[in-house]
């Protein structure tokens, strides 16, 4: 007898022609919670190949088919799973597909008006209201989906209320048991950060952020913020371990926002002799808890600086971290030996390119300190404040076509401010880091750190490290002046 459900995430394009697998929890907690309710599931990883996952769907004869939609890259994404619904039904009629993530949540009202193949869309959380779709409960009794009624009407469903205690969620990614949708989350492991021959894993210990980020949906999607508790995290990490994890990728949105519960994770994980990632806001200050996440594995933290211009970041993007705040972190992160990464974005209508290149010049002490820089140019998505504001003054039907737009696009900022050139802003901000990044300084800095640290030398390829390093110190030596 085949699968109840096929889960599919598809890979996310990076450039054209190129791929990266899509390491998304959420539908392996969609998943695991259908599995434990009784449902034999079967996720696939066939990339971005629609044809091998139809075929799946005929092999194993499955009543439904659920695609999560993930906001990397959803213009390729969204795309790939409309082709596969119509595909799916080629197959049957009756198979159901349902479309789950934020983009989905986003777009329902249009993704079900505009896809006739899609029959479902689920919106927030889906653990609960998907195993609802799979138990055959009426849409109309569902909570938590948009749906077409027998008139062909998009209707939609009262709102579902967040799940309270995230310890009741089985482990995303547990691969103990054989027979069942579990042993399918091994194959969801895998040699995903940088050429690490380290088995990783991805591991979600809260979901939700404090923060009111204008240009960010989290406020809108995750509330409230819940954590699960250090014990139920540990018993997680125990079980990958058991089946060779020894790199984490903790995807919290805002992992450090409880120092307390940092620190009583920093305890916990601290014998597995682990690494480990985190994503942090600006304005996590404490040099001890940097030493202590430094001691037990801590590797990698990204910080959102998002803007060196204080009232740009603050005032327009509320992150509300003074420029002092946002120098001790940076600081006191890469003293405790954790490599950085700054996200910055560009692209604020009020940030033209003499303002973008005075907030570099008044950084310049701290981006020392940044191991990687990561510049995006500002997008603006529905449900945000920023679109809020933005289109407070639009025309409705100019609003309607671009959420439309959005689908297929996320729109940039110049789509509402004409004065800004976000082609010659990132240009700028390119040439300024590599002036910044192929400085002496900052060689030998990464060369030092490289050379102290044995990891590193694990997660590099050590002749590529030496040849690229020499090589561009002795390109800017050999440049005519």
């Amino acid at each position: 007898m085949g699968a109840d459900c096929i889960l599919w995430c598809p890979d996310v394009q990076v450039a054209p022609g190129r791929w990266k697998p899509s390491h998304q929890l959420g539908i392996l907690y969609v998943g695991r919670v259908a599995a434990e309710g009784g449902h034999k599931v079967r996720f696939i990883r066939c990339g971005h190949d629609v044809e091998a996952v139809a075929e799946e769907v005929r092999r194993e004869r499955a009543g439904i088919v659920g695609i999560s939609v993930t906001t990397s890259d959803w213009r390729s994404n969204l795309s790939l799973a409309a082709e596969l619904c119509g595909r799916v039904k080629q197959i049957s009629r009756g198979i159901r597909t349902v479309l789950g993530g934020i983009v989905p949540t986003m777009f329902a009202q249009e993704i079900l008006t505009r896809y006739g193949d899609v029959d479902i869309v689920v919106k927030g959380e889906g653990e609960q209201t998907f195993l609802e779709i799979l138990r055959g409960e009426p849409s109309s009794d569902i909570a938590g989906i948009a749906w077409r009624d027998e008139d062909g009407a998009v209707r939609h469903g009262p709102a579902r209320r967040p799940l309270g205690d995230l310890d009741e969620l089985p482990h995303a990614m547990a691969v103990e048991t054989e027979g069942t949708a579990t042993t399918e989350c091994a194959g969801l492991l895998g040699n995903v950060y940088y050429d690490s021959p380290t088995r990783c894993a991805s591991l979600l210990t809260s979901r939700g952020c404090e923060g009111q980020c204008t240009f960010c949906v989290n406020p809108w999607y995750y509330r409230p913020v819940r954590q699960r508790s250090i014990p139920n995290v540990l018993e997680e990490i125990r079980r990958l371990a058991c089946h060779g994890v020894r790199y984490l990728r903790i995807c919290d949105a805002n992992f450090a926002s409880d120092h307390a519960r940092v620190m009583d994770f920093c305890d916990a994980i601290e014998p597995f002799r682990m690494q480990w990632s985190c994503w942090q806001r600006a304005d996590m200050t404490d040099p001890g808890l940097y030493t202590a996440m430094r001691r037990a594995g801590c590797r990698i933290t990204t910080i959102g600086i998002e803007s060196f211009d204080q009232e740009i970041r603050n005032l327009r993007y509320r992150k509300n971290v003074p420029d002092e705040q946002l120098y001790q972190a940076v600081r006191y992160a890469a003293q405790a030996g954790i490599d950085t990464v700054g996200e910055i974005i560009i692209g604020h209508p009020l940030e033209d390119a003499d303002r973008l290149r005075q907030g570099f010049d008044k950084a310049r002490g701290i981006l020392r300190y940044l191991d990687y820089v990561n510049i995006s140019t500002l997008t603006v998505v529905p449900h945000t404040a920023l679109w809020t504001q933005l289109t407070a003054d639009m025309p409705e039907d100019r609003v309607a076509k671009l959420r439309l737009r959005s689908m297929f696009q996320c729109p940039s900022v110049w789509r509402f401010a004409r004065n800004v050139d976000p082609g010659a802003l990132e240009s700028m901000s390119q040439d300024y880091l590599r002036h910044v990044y192929h400085g002496p300084a900052y060689l030998l800095r990464q060369f030092t750190r490289t050379l102290a640290q044995r990891k590193r030398l694990t997660w590099f390829n050590r002749d590529r490290i030496v040849k690229t390093l020499l090589g561009k110190a002795l390109r800017r030596v050999r440049r005519p002046r």
